[in-house]
């Protein structure tokens, strides 16, 4: 007898090999499955053992046997492994890992109930085994929980139910069919992974199945039509999508597709009824879900999902809102179908057709014919003119837009790249490429009504469906194409929405909602509007004034905004906005609350909390970021969260590093290294054994006076981040900041780019004229081979008021990517004052330079935290 007091099941050992049974957590037709703990490796685990009874039965233990074989030839995550097989006093047995978890039809229960009372999901308890289903057919049970699940709930079950179908997908590749998928099989576990368990009735391909004939193994209500009546047809991996269908159906839908009151009844619903729509059980579940339900349920299983995998993928294209494979049954499919389950029915029906329908339709089918086609006719002529007329139109502006690309590029040859924006020549050139860009759009609008005419011309009747239908399905159609800045496609579902009388749905509003610390500030909205030269500036002549904080909800035309917030007693601060077709800026579920648990308050700085004419400050918020090492014309933008933070307006120049080089500590450390290493440290040079930019007095002290070309007000080049580290020590001592810092990449690019994604500090157009570059002066000027003094170029400030973060020298930051494998590497941001290419004055973070790397063109400037 068992007299152990941790054992609570009905056998009477209390161990199995080296395994101490704790208790049952599960009971079949295929054995027992105790919780046991493995005395050898210290762990828990579930042993499934054949009591000798069941394992007197014919084939009842090659059966056991072969699941065993069946879970050892698969390793997936999604399928729990087994440890060991054996055998004990006549009982074999299989161990196997445990999952700590709930089946599927427990956690649904669970997960349904918690949304619909807290809006979370329920947690999952301790896992079971399941039973095997290999005995007599069951009776169906009752319905899992007592309505659809929740949208939340049913997109998880839509990645428990792609997670499995991969699981499936493995095993059907090592050929190995379950035929008993169902809830019960599937535990999910506490991270909430799905597991595939109960192999007992799995066939293997190329092995004769021990099914006798005329024996049915499985659970009735999750078995396929071929498994119920086989009528020849053979049964293979199909019969798991079937199944996999039926557990994602009763999970969703909140009941099975088939339920009878005794299992003839429901065997003949299974073979002979289609299941009804789950729209019709749960009307807010999108088309493309039910699309997939009901290809899994196929009575036919070449209708079915040819292999698990490519249910997986529909279900993987559901989650992420992309058009699945599948395709819904329309009116004839569901005809055939209909026929080939009562085709006598349909025989009598077809006669009855034609004697009441077709014969008396033929007398008036010829004037009906002819008067349909009239009316059609007369409409495609008339689209069909319009589209011709355009296309007229269309032809003539790309004539002109060819004649304008020739002129803009015959004037570019002709206009030197340095002159000054508002040089005669350099107007007319702006002017050549606004006239392109004014002709691209229209041609492109053009092309989008010519398409729209052409469709409405193929058409035989107005569009199918309901209006509001219509509407949302051009709405999302047209938002897809601005985003992808598609104009032809934009236009054309434009006119679509335009005839249903629905352009409001496209409106460019947005919301603002904008909380200050303290309360009380008053703000005035300036928007952002594009210059005939490409910069972009906010237009102060129509600011908007939007009263005091806090602010909620307040509607604002999409686009570019630069609040201007003040305050009596705190400084004015300057802040963009970025406000998005209906998105609410500043609302903790701005994006689906991308950015929930950031502190989207913004803090007011007291007067004096620092010097503006040093610091520029970057407020708090999202902005728009490139990847890191993108090298194209058209970044791929994220959004991205950066605090608060202070970034110096320009970049240190010659003058204060000299002061740092003179001091007379650095001084001797320079010539002690010198006479130890032949070569120089902190100076500003070129390589690491070149001669420095200036010459050495006798005392260490740099003679500035003996270089020609040295000025002051420079930007520092040709210092290493090694040079900076020790001058930022300096400097912090000097100054008694601890603060003092370098910028972070990221940090560098928000302030460089503002929020609106924009690849240059003035916008989206690239002239050497607006900042420092190899042609941003005339040849044989002076500067043609420097650095030009900070600020020499207005037009390269960013939109917090940095200067020259896209040319003049590029800048060290303080961190590294996370791609960098030996930590060595720094990131260095902008231009330079000898970059010859539009892709180098990009303000996203692009190239990485060893510690020690030394180039004339590289500086620095500063930045710190927020006070």
């Amino acid at each position: 007898m068992n007299n152990d007091p941790t054992l609570e099941n009905d056998d009477d050992r209390s161990t199995i090999g080296h395994y101490r049974l704790i208790r049952k957590i599960g009971r079949g037709g295929m054995g027992i499955v105790y919780l046991a703990h493995d005395t050898s490796l210290n762990r828990k685990v579930a042993i499934k053992i054949l009591p000798p009874e069941l394992a007197a039965r014919e084939g009842v233990k090659t059966r056991f046997a072969r699941e065993a074989s069946a879970i050892s030839q698969v390793e997936h995550a999604n399928i729990v492994p087994i440890y060991e097989i054996g055998e004990e006093n006549g009982a074999p047995y299989i161990v196997m890992r445990y999952v700590e978890g709930t089946s599927l039809l427990e956690w649904c229960r669970k997960a349904c109930r918690g949304a619909r009372e807290t809006g979370s999901e329920a947690p999952t308890g301790p896992a079971t085994d399941g039973a095997d289903s290999s005995s007599d057919l069951p009776a169906p049970d009752s319905a899992i929980t007592e309505a659809a699940a929740p949208p939340a709930v049913a997109t998880r079950l839509l990645e428990i139910g792609e997670l499995t179908a991969d699981a499936l997908e493995h095993a059907h590749r090592h050929g190995i069919v379950h035929r008993d998928v169902k809830p019960s099989n599937i535990v999910v576990d506490e991270e909430g992974r799905p597991h595939l368990l109960d192999f007992g009735l799995a066939t293997l391909q190329g092995v004769d199945p021990l099914t006798s004939p005329g024996k049915i193994l499985g659970t009735l209500p999750y078995m396929a039509p071929e498994q119920v009546n086989p009528r020849g047809i053979p049964t293979d991996h199909r019969v798991d999508i079937y199944g996999l269908g039926v557990t994602l159906y009763e999970c969703i839908c909140g009941r099975r597709p088939f339920v009878a009151e005794t299992n003839e009844a429901l065997a003949f619903q299974i073979v002979m009824k289609p299941p009804p729509s789950p729209r019709s059980i749960a009307p807010e579940l999108s088309r493309d879900v039910e699309t997939v339900l009901m290809k899994c349920l196929e009575k036919d299983p070449t209708r079915r999902y040819a292999s698990a995998a490519e249910l997986a993928d529909d279900l993987r294209r559901l989650r992420q809102h992309r058009a699945i494979q599948a395709r819904p049954i329309g009116r004839l499919g569901k005809i055939v179908r209909w026929a080939e389950l009562n085709r006598t029915l349909a025989v009598m029906s077809a006669l009855l057709f034609v004697l009441a329908i077709v014969v008396p339709s033929v007398l008036v089918t010829s004037w009906v014919r002819e008067s349909r086609n009239a009316a059609l006719v007369k409409r495609y002529r008339l689209h069909l003119d319009r589209a011709k007329t355009l296309e007229e139109d269309r032809a003539r502006i790309l004539d002109r837009l060819e004649a304008s690309r020739r002129a803009y590029v015959d004037l570019e040859k002709r206009t030197p790249r340095h002159l000054p924006p508002n040089d005669p020549r350099k107007i007319a050139l702006y002017e050549s490429r606004a006239e392109i860009e004014r002709l691209q759009r229209r041609a492109a609008q053009l092309e989008g009504a010519i398409e729209f005419e052409l469709q409405r011309s193929r058409e035989s009747m107005d569009p199918q469906g309901p209006v509001e239908e219509r509407v949302a399905f051009y709405r999302n159609l047209y938002l897809r194409a601005e985003r992808a800045g598609q104009l032809a496609a934009m236009e054309k579902y434009r006119l679509f929405l335009e005839q249903a009388g629905a352009t409001a749905t496209v409106a460019p509003w947005g919301r603002l909602t904008l909380r200050t610390n303290p309360g009380g500030a008053f703000v005035t909205a300036y928007p952002c509007t594009t210059g005939l030269d490409g910069t972009i500036r906010s237009d102060v002549r129509k600011g908007i004034d939007l009263g005091e904080t806090p602010i909620r909800d307040h509607p604002l035309p999409a686009g570019l905004w630069v609040l201007q917030v003040r305050k009596r007693g705190y400084m004015p601060l300057r802040y963009p906005v970025f406000i998005e077709r209906n998105e609410t800026w500043g609302d903790p579920e701005w994006h689906g609350g991308q950015f929930r648990d950031e502190d989207w308050t913004v803090d007011l700085s007291p007067n004096g909390t620092f010097d503006t004419a040093i610091w520029a400050r970057v407020p708090r918020g999202p902005y728009q970021s490139t990847p890191e090492f993108f090298a194209g014309w058209n970044p791929r933008t994220e959004w991205r969260w950066i605090d608060d933070f202070l970034i110096a307006r320009r970049e240190v120049t010659f003058g204060e590093y000299v002061e740092f080089l003179n001091t007379p500590q650095i001084s001797k450390a320079i010539l002690d290294y010198f006479e130890t290493h032949r070569r120089f440290k902190l100076v500003p040079r070129e390589t690491e054994y070149s001669d420095p930019l200036f010459p050495f007095a006798s005392n260490g002290r740099l003679l500035t006076s003996e270089a020609s070309w040295y000025d002051p007000n420079i930007p520092l080049v040709g210092v290493s981040r090694r040079d900076v580290a020790e001058f930022l020590t300096w400097l912090r001592e000097r100054r008694s900041d601890e603060g003092l810092r370098l910028p972070r990449a990221r940090e560098w690019e928000k302030a460089a780019r503002g929020v609106d994604g924009r690849p240059y500090p003035w916008g989206r157009v690239f002239d050497f004229a607006f900042t420092s570059g190899r042609y941003s002066v005339p040849p044989g000027d002076a500067w043609e081979h420097l650095p030009r003094i900070a600020g020499r170029f207005a037009v390269d400030t960013s939109i917090y008021g940095v200067q020259d973060m896209a040319g003049n020298a590029s800048e060290w930051c303080s961190d590294s990517s996370e791609r960098d494998e030996f930590g060595d590497s720094f990131w260095s941001m902008g231009g330079s004052f000898g970059a010859a290419t539009a892709t180098f004055f990009t303000c996203w973070p692009r190239i990485l330079l060893p510690y020690d790397t030394l180039s004339k063109v590289q500086g620095f400037r500063l930045a710190r935290d927020l006070p």
